[in-house]
This record gives C-alpha cells, structure tokens and sequence, in this order.
C-alpha cells in the first residue's frame, strides 16, 4: 500500500464532498454564517470543508452538514472512486 497515493486519493475525495456540500449551500441561498445557526460549524472550518481541506471532518460532522441541508447520503456520496490501486496482489 502506497501511503502517498492514499493521501492524494483521500484529498480528492474531500474536495469533491466539500463542492457538492458548497453546491447545494448556495443552491438553497444559505451564507457560511448561517450554518453555524443549522448545523453548530464556525464558518472558517465550514469553508475548510468545502475546499476539501479540513482533514478532521468526522462522520458525525458531514451527518450534522447532510441533516442541515437535508441531503440524502447519495447526494453527498454520489460520485465513483476506485481503491483498486491500493489493493497489493
């Protein structure tokens, strides 16, 4: 298993979680302010999480965000990525 790879990997997927999260908090016309009000996440960490850079975001935290703007998990996970590179034969 390649740790390197895992890590690019790991940060594209949070930056695609954290786009289709920004996505739909515009769609529904909330500010980084109001989600501090919905979900109890400080606006500069909520961005964070919307530019796939907040390496501590919990499961608990994305079901808080999912709750908040009433997603379904699909919406948030609806994307493919493979793990096949890390499986070692």
């Amino acid at each position: 298993m390649n740790p390197k790879k895992i890590n690019i990997t790991l940060k594209e997927i949070l930056l695609t979680i954290g786009s289709k999260i920004k996505e739909e908090r515009e769609r529904q016309g909330y500010i980084l302010e109001d989600m501090d009000a919905l979900c109890d996440i400080d606006p500069s960490a909520f961005s964070k999480i919307e530019r796939g850079v907040y390496d501590n975001m919990t499961l608990k935290t994305l079901i808080r965000i999912s709750i908040a703007l009433k997603l379904k998990s699909f919406d948030v996970f609806g994307f493919e990525f493979s793990l096949e590179q890390f499986i070692e034969d």
